[in-house]
């Protein structure tokens, strides 16, 4: 009886336990490593967002700012610790953490804050879409997803975008209040 070299099932050999953890480590470090870059990203945004929430009238939005960007620089330090314990250390430079944050001015009425809060929602579903698997049914095969740093990225990052996210809400009623109450005043006049 002779068999087929072609046959799949015979051809190709089962990989070995060892060449599956280290595919699966691989790609947890690839997946840190995005992690890191993306959570870096958003911590200048958060740091160029506290200096444009300087006055008076943002007091409250610089605080929270403030408190999101310190969890940022806490995340990029778990990144960080994570990927270089995993051995990932070849691709985690010093330039990604000196990049130049552009200057930003103070921001000019309603627009420009609503603005840079859509432009932090922007980067937190940008962090959470890098750190979710493309396919639901790919769960069970996804190591990195068991990883704690990526769950800590997840937590945080939900977090921060459902307070982001309320703030732009707020912002929108508030508007829509205040139309509301001129169209009332105007409409009363004539």
């Amino acid at each position: 009886m002779s068999v087929s070299i072609s046959d799949p099932a015979i051809a190709a050999p089962a990989s070995s336990p060892s060449a599956t953890a280290e595919m699966d480590l691989s790609e947890t470090v690839a997946v840190l490593e995005e992690l890191l870059s993306q959570s870096i990203a958003l911590r200048d945004l958060y740091r160029s967002a506290r200096r444009s929430t300087s006055g008076l009238q943002y007091v409250a939005l610089h605080q929270l700012f403030d408190a999101h960007y310190r969890a940022q620089v806490e995340l990029v330090d778990v990144l960080i610790e994570r990927t270089r314990a995993l051995g990932g250390t070849s691709r985690v430079f010093g330039g990604d953490f000196l990049r130049a944050i552009p200057c930003t001015q103070s921001l000019h009425g309603r627009a420009g804050l609503t603005k840079l809060l859509g432009e932090l929602l922007e980067a937190h579903d940008t962090v959470l879409t890098a750190a979710s698997p493309a396919g639901a049914n790919d769960l069970q095969r996804k190591s990195w997803l068991r990883d704690f740093a990526v769950g800590q990225v997840v937590l945080t990052n939900n977090l921060q975008r459902t307070a982001v996210s309320e703030q732009l809400t707020s912002r929108a009623g508030c508007r829509e209040s205040l139309r509301a109450r001129a169209s009332e005043t105007f409409s009363g006049d004539t």
